[in-house]
């Protein structure tokens, strides 16, 4: 087995990460040991090696949360895998256990067995999408048919992710990318309605859609300025869930436009939920159901090879992607 990790040894940019040879340790009680097929990359995987992720990374770092691989060691305790099986990761803890890179060890609790007819890249590429956007429509929304959700940002992984997870729950959904050079693309993807995030009439278009509804639930990667654009389309009882940093901008909430409406800002991360077995249990089951029925499928935008994993990083913080960005080994 390889022994090339991704590693980072300063907080910075992509420039900051290195491919170091590294020794697989023994698994030890219920961690298992993975030959890496593959990973994806996240938007979080950005703000940790800048050191702007809410986990703080303890210098020399891995990086990584997402891969798919075959099992090559089990500790002690482990009796949900035996060594042979195909695996991918539950994203849960990207301080203390990266995976990107030929090998990682995992507790065998944030394992879960490879989902049959997905090939290696789309095998590394469903949890960190579907159990973000599960979490946020369904646990925390709770919207239903009747629901609009508003989805920013909607190109990326994350975006996908929830426009299909909305539509398993049968929301009615409104996807919004810069400018319109994606717009078909976003078409095929499900959404029912997409516009451009950068228009000055946003709030305008929202109510227009909806026909003065208003907006439910809205699942923002972006922050800052920008949420601004969108408050006077909230429907009352609204929820903003707000769970990127894209905009790089301090994020202030103008309480009069929410207390209008009754509205609730929501800072949101997956990885609050996955550490709660129920909850996590039942996103699984959820996800395998539209796996299974063929309702959720990972778009994959670009697949890399583990030595320029630098320039895949730089791509994606370049924005121009269409679903998940996957490093081959």
């Amino acid at each position: 087995m390889n022994d090339l990790v991704v590693v980072f040894n300063q907080l910075g940019g992509p420039d900051v990460l290195a491919l170091t040879s590294m020794s697989a340790p023994a698994p030890t009680k219920d961690q298992v040991l993975v030959e890496v097929q593959a990973f994806s990359l996240n938007r979080a995987d950005c703000l940790f090696i800048r050191g702007q992720h809410y986990s703080t990374p303890q210098l020399p770092s891995r990086v990584g949360t997402e891969m798919a691989g075959i099992v090559r060691a089990i500790g002690p305790k482990v009796t949900r895998f035996k060594v042979g099986d195909k695996v991918c990761s539950i994203p849960f803890d990207n301080n203390q256990y990266g995976v990107q890179g030929s090998w990682a060890i995992l507790p065998q609790q944030y394992l879960i067995t490879w989902p049959e007819g997905l090939n290696t890249q789309q095998a590394c590429a469903v949890w960190m999408q579907y159990l973000t956007a599960y979490f946020a429509l369904y646990v925390i929304g709770q919207v239903d048919k009747k629901s609009w959700v508003f989805i920013p940002a909607a190109s990326s992984s994350a975006g996908l992710g929830a426009i299909a997870i909305a539509k398993m729950i049968g929301c009615r959904v409104i996807a919004a990318s810069r400018g319109n050079s994606k717009r078909a693309q976003l078409e095929y993807s499900g959404a029912d309605y997409i516009i451009d995030s950068q228009a000055v009439n946003l709030s305008e278009q929202l109510l227009s859609i909806t026909q003065g509804d208003g907006i439910d639930l809205v699942y923002d990667p972006i922050g800052g300025q920008f949420h601004n654009q969108y408050l006077d389309a909230l429907a009352v009882n609204a929820k903003v869930l707000i769970y990127g940093l894209l905009s790089g901008e301090e994020t202030v909430i103008d309480l009069v436009k929410m207390v209008r409406k009754n509205a609730i800002i929501h800072p949101y991360s997956m990885f609050n939920f996955v550490t709660q077995p129920g909850l996590l249990q039942s996103a699984i089951d959820f996800i395998v159901e539209g796996l299974e029925q063929g309702k959720l499928s990972p778009i994959i935008d670009s697949i890399w090879q583990l030595q320029d994993v630098v320039q895949a990083y730089h791509y994606m913080e370049n924005n121009g992607q269409f679903g998940k960005i996957v490093v081959k080994l």
